[in-house]
């Protein structure tokens, strides 16, 4: 009997190990890859004190694999309640027919000078948006310089949209921001908003980026509107589950801001 539970033991094991080192050859260290390696180490960490249990039948391991099962349960089940939050901003459309005061483009990163992909689909959407609204609406392009860009995010931002027939005195540059918190924040400090005035706002950016950035941008006197450019499927994925992160800490530091 022992012999077959090791056997069977052994072969989980391998089997979760073996689908491990494919996720990491086939996609690479990513963020969602990493994750999920995560998940298959908690998992083999569980399946350890069972086996350890059902040899020996100390109580100390069914206590540790019974605490560990229940927790990742929780944690799983919190996740996807998030990532399902996440997913209902996919496809967001709003402010269609709504008298916008100003729209924020938020950054994505460049290569060099160059717009990333994912930037180019943010500034498209952007693009085509803007042409069905008045010329006058002010557009705030967000984003400072990161690691290997030559320019800021806001200055590249700037220059693709020009060269699309955008005309200069439309655009508003934020370029010092390096978070979420920080482009909203920022963009926010260059609106022009009198006392009492409620101003209405377009966020564009990435489909799996649009419920986090309308939570972080709500504050009394701006009603929020997203506008969601559509990202590859593997890119979606993966930067859903880092934006699942970045939810649960922006709702704990409420709670503790709040508290």
């Amino acid at each position: 009997m022992n012999e077959q539970i090791k056997r069977n033991y052994f072969y989980k094991v391998a089997v979760l190990f073996g689908l491990s080192v494919v996720l990491l050859l086939l996609f690479g260290p990513s963020f969602g890859v990493i994750f999920a390696v995560f998940l298959i180490v908690f998992e083999l960490v569980i399946m350890m004190f069972r086996y350890f249990y059902i040899l020996t039948q100390r109580r100390l391991y069914k206590v540790l694999y019974n605490v560990l099962s229940v927790s990742l349960g929780a944690f799983l089940a919190m996740f996807l309640v998030v990532a399902l939050f996440i997913s209902s901003e996919y496809h967001a459309d709003e402010g269609v027919g709504v008298e916008i005061d100003y729209v924020i483009i938020l950054g994505a990163g460049l290569k060099g000078t160059e717009p990333s992909d994912t930037l180019k689909r943010r500034l498209d959407i952007g693009f085509d948006d803007l042409r069905n609204r008045d010329m006058n609406i002010p557009v705030i392009l967000s984003g400072g310089k990161g690691p290997g860009e030559h320019t800021t995010e806001a200055e590249a931002m700037v220059a693709y949209l020009r060269g699309r027939g955008i005309k200069q005195d439309r655009l508003i540059i934020e370029s010092h921001s390096r978070t979420t918190e920080e482009n909203l924040a920022f963009s926010k400090s260059l609106m022009n908003r009198k006392d009492g005035q409620v101003l209405n706002i377009l966020i564009i950016t990435s489909d799996y980026h649009v419920f986090r950035a309308k939570q972080l941008a709500k504050e009394t006197g701006y009603i929020i509107y997203g506008k969601a450019s559509e990202s590859p499927i593997l890119v979606r994925i993966n930067y859903t589950i880092r934006e699942c992160f970045g939810v649960i800490q922006t709702f704990l530091k409420s709670m503790m801001d709040t508290s």
